[in-house]
């Protein structure tokens, strides 16, 4: 061998190895994520520092969600059939609204002067005054109406678990326009960012409904994890919690399928991301925790200890805290970043 041509091939050797032992040592853990159990005063990243405080409410509370002001949060009462009016700046109940029979979910309007209520015993939807805080229509939707939501048009749809349906009223008129078959116990109902379409998790089948929000045809039935319950949004994705499975199925919005999924704790039921999209809050119903999920990573930074039997998830419109509901013990936990 030409013994500069041996020098050459001795140099390109060094390289490469010493390129293999740095990329070894630099390389991301994409394994499984190592839980952490996390206090008041325990960093767990983004969210920095986290502290739980508890609101008493109604019996049985629900579903949460802030007026688009941030200024107060309702609370759908279940057990109670009433709605508990939550000021931000105190963090107390200031007052309840009687609705119908077993309120489950609640939606405000765009503008926040409505609220919609679903009370799923009465197969009805309660429409509250923000102003008055009195109900000021009932509307007969499908049987065992789950959640609502409400487009930026005022478009409404509800969620039908006994009739596997989704109901579409006239956020004028409050007439039922159209009725979509979905899946099996259609549950959570949520529109994407842009509006364009809408999502429906469907527990009894372990499936999510794509539906167009202008025409209202199905696009897209997409198998998810066992039992299906909430859907949220960050990025080009959609995060779905599967009660019976213990994980969070990671949908593509571009690709229109999973493709991920994620441990959580036990029975997961809800799912919200801050308003930055970087990081979620997962109730966990039967562990009474919260996992903090991180959105870029699609990992589990840690876990929060809340109350008893964590339901809906819900941030405030300036992303400083979240409410959590808690079903079993009758409060509202306030997880507050500091």
């Amino acid at each position: 061998m030409n013994p500069k041509a041996g020098w050459l091939v001795a140099v390109i050797v060094i390289i490469v190895v010493a390129a293999a032992f740095y990329f070894k040592s630099n390389a991301p853990v994409i394994g499984p994520a190592t839980i952490l159990t996390v206090t008041s005063s325990t960093t767990i990243g983004q969210p920095a520092l986290a502290a739980v405080s508890n609101i008493t409410v109604g019996t049985q509370p629900d579903g949460v969600a802030f007026a688009p002001d941030g200024a107060y949060a309702y609370v759908a009462n279940y057990g109670s059939d009433t709605v508990s009016v939550v000021n931000s700046s105190t963090g107390t109940a200031t007052g309840s609204i009687g609705v119908g029979a077993g309120p489950e979910d609640v939606a405000f309007s765009r503008n926040g002067r409505l609220a919609y209520v679903t009370d799923i015993d009465d197969g009805q939807l309660s429409v509250i005054n923000t102003s008055s805080g009195k109900v000021v229509e009932n509307i007969v939707v499908g049987k065992n109406p789950a959640d609502v939501a409400v487009s930026a048009s005022g478009v409404i749809f509800v969620s039908s678990l006994a009739n596997d349906s989704v109901s579409v009223l006239n956020g004028s008129s409050y007439k039922v326009v159209r009725v979509i078959k979905v899946g099996s116990q259609p549950d959570d109902v949520a529109l994407n960012p842009s509006g364009t379409m809408l999502y429906v998790t469907n527990s009894g089948s372990d499936t999510v409904s794509v539906i167009d929000a202008s025409d209202y045809a199905i696009m897209k039935t997409i198998t998810v994890g066992h039992y299906p319950t909430h859907i949220a949004f960050s990025g080009g994705s959609a995060y779905v919690t599967n009660f019976d499975g213990d994980s969070v199925s990671v949908i593509d919005l571009s690709l229109g399928g999973v493709i991920g999924s994620i441990t959580v704790g036990s029975a997961p039921e809800s799912i919200a991301f801050a308003p930055d999209g970087a990081y979620a809050y997962v109730s966990n119903f039967e562990s009474n925790t919260v996992s903090v999920l991180n959105a870029s990573s699609g990992t589990v930074l840690g876990t929060l200890t809340v109350g008893q039997g964590p339901e809906t998830v819900a941030f405030a419109p300036s992303g400083a805290y979240a409410y959590v509901v808690d079903r079993t013990g009758g409060t509202l936990s306030k997880i507050t970043r500091t």
